[in-house]
């Protein structure tokens, strides 16, 4: 019984094309197929214009009594792995016996208390395999796009490949730079392929040449004992797959050399703000409020107002060195952050903000947080941290109160010169249109229906953006309504919204010390959804 008996590859089109059983009995695609059919035609009527059976039923499905089935696509191909179901609970008797219990005899039996536990083995085991999975293959193929011909045409690549990751029907090696120390490269296999045929054409020469396989046969017999010899000491060579498979850091490569070390580091933060539109103002007899930019001085407070943050780390460092990378957290609370698993979390838990790690060979998701400033333990000034653009939207406005605003202010930040794609996407009642009446930077343009206000590809910071607009009915008359709701968004480099900041970055330990690594960091800001209705 384990989690992986089988795996299938199939086609858009329900076409098995690579087929791989990991331990007998195991259904075949066929029987898989036509359980899953049965069950769609059992929830669809119509299944719609696609032809895979696999677009409309959840991921991991239970298609009889004994078998689980689990998918995912990957490109053109569908990944699909199926295992023997685990019985949901079993039964635990307690089989302690005590002498006083042996002296009570029947009685002592009876008291004996079942208890039952859980044994449903978690579906995110079958998704994560067939993530892992798909990672690798794309991996050793360098990235190339997952298609059927592809996959049969590399069907003894991901032999070689499953033969590793799975070990008695559970997975077992699924870090990618293991893999890569265990087994061949493409272009190797490649080449061992090609030149079968040359081997074979000489094989009648090999009579000739007994005497001398005979005393290679006594040599590698030597040098087996001599390996048996060391192994028995507890002396392993360098090529023995033990060392590889079983390091102590199996996410990163063995004896890893780089003529130029470098620690790189993106901090990215993505925005997620829903905010109520501000109350209309009210009208000033005697003052022209026409060329007020500003924004007002009392808003409407946020709904909601979160920020995610991944921080992803570039390494190119020799040895195997470990890194510590202090973060000034600008007095954020991250709770409990997600990490690589490379990372020494008891430090973090002692000393917040402190990430210590051995790090892979390559760009890698160190961590990832999330800040809601709303359910924070001390008060703090939401807008403080919107970002560098400052967004509100006003209703209401005009004589006859059929106008609304859009004001844009963009912050001016030493750390940040430009703001990208700035746009504001306003969505309308049905069967209305935006009529622009003042737009002081870029335009308003429609597309798919969809009404936007464009500005500048790179906008600069310390400015002021407005635009005026009101709602028109199909038949070209103004409209009371204001917008449904805009949303913002725009990206910038320099700075984050939640002001963290590295504050040092430093090879604690291992490492090249003939080499002084290079460091750097870039922030980064993206809209999630920036919302105001």
């Amino acid at each position: 019984m384990g989690l992986i008996d089988c795996l299938f590859i199939a086609d858009g089109r329900n076409l098995p094309i690579f087929e791989h059983i990991v331990n007998s009995p195991a259904p075949t695609f066929q029987y898989v197929k036509d359980r899953l059919n049965s069950m769609l035609k059992g929830e669809f009527e119509d299944p719609g214009s696609s032809n895979s059976v696999f677009d409309h039923l959840d991921p991991v499905l239970d298609i009889d009594a004994n078998w689980r089935v689990a998918w995912t696509k990957i490109d053109a191909v569908y990944l699909i792995v199926a295992g023997e179901t685990f019985p949901e609970y079993t039964e635990v008797v307690s089989d302690d016996d005590d002498d006083d219990d042996e002296d009570e005899g029947d009685d002592a039996q009876e008291q004996k208390e079942t208890v039952t536990i859980s044994r449903t083995a978690n579906d995110l085991q079958y998704l994560q395999f067939l993530a892992d999975f798909g990672t690798v293959v794309k991996s050793f193929l360098n990235g190339a796009v997952l298609t059927p011909a592809k996959v049969e045409l590399n069907a003894h690549n991901l032999l070689l490949i499953l033969q590793e990751m799975v070990d008695a029907s559970f997975p077992y090696l699924t870090d990618l730079n293991q893999l890569q120390e265990l087994l061949p490269s493409n272009s190797i296999l490649n080449k061992i392929i090609s030149t079968t045929k040359q081997i074979q054409g000489t094989a009648s020469h090999s009579i000739n040449s007994l005497a001398q396989g005979s005393s290679l046969l006594h040599a590698s017999s030597s040098a087996s004992s001599l390996a048996s010899s060391q192994f028995q000491k507890g002396v392993l060579p360098a090529s023995c797959i033990f060392e590889k498979s079983g390091n102590e850091i199996p996410w990163r490569k063995v004896n890893v050399k780089h003529t130029q070390n470098e620690m790189l580091v993106d901090l990215v933060e993505r925005i997620s703000w829903i905010v109520p539109a501000s109350k209309s103002p009210k009208p000033a007899y005697g003052a022209s409020t026409y060329y007020n930019l500003g924004l007002s001085a009392k808003k409407s407070r946020p709904v909601m107002a979160a920020m995610d943050g991944t921080v992803y780390f570039n390494s190119s460092l020799s040895g195997v060195p470990t890194v510590q990378l202090v973060l000034n957290l600008n007095k954020h609370d991250l709770g409990v952050p997600s990490f690589h698993r490379c990372v020494d979390t008891e430090i973090w838990s002692k000393s917040p903000g402190v990430v210590q790690f051995i790090p892979p060979d390559d760009k890698f998701m160190l961590m990832k947080y999330k800040i809601n400033l709303l359910e924070t333990e001390t008060p703090v000034n939401v807008w403080n941290y919107m970002g560098p653009v400052d967004v509100e939207l006003v209703g209401g406005l005009g004589v006859e109160r059929n106008e609304f605003e859009i004001k844009l202010q963009t912050k001016l930040l030493k750390t940040v010169k430009f703001i990208e794609d700035l746009k504001v996407e306003i969505l309308v009642p049905k069967g209305h249109t935006v009529r622009g009446l003042r737009i002081t930077h870029g335009d308003l343009q429609s597309r798919n229906g969809v009404q936007e206000w464009i500005l500048d590809k790179s906008l600069p910071t310390g400015i002021n953006c407005t635009f005026r607009g009101q709602l028109l009915r199909s038949g070209g008359d103004s409209s009371a309504l204001r917008p449904d709701y805009v949303t913002v968004s725009y990206s910038n480099k320099g700075s984050v919204p939640s002001l963290i900041k590295v504050d040092s970055m430093k090879i604690i330990s291992g490492g090249s010390t003939n080499v002084k690594p290079y460091k750097g960091v870039k922030y980064i800001t993206h809209t999630n959804n920036i919302m105001l209705r």
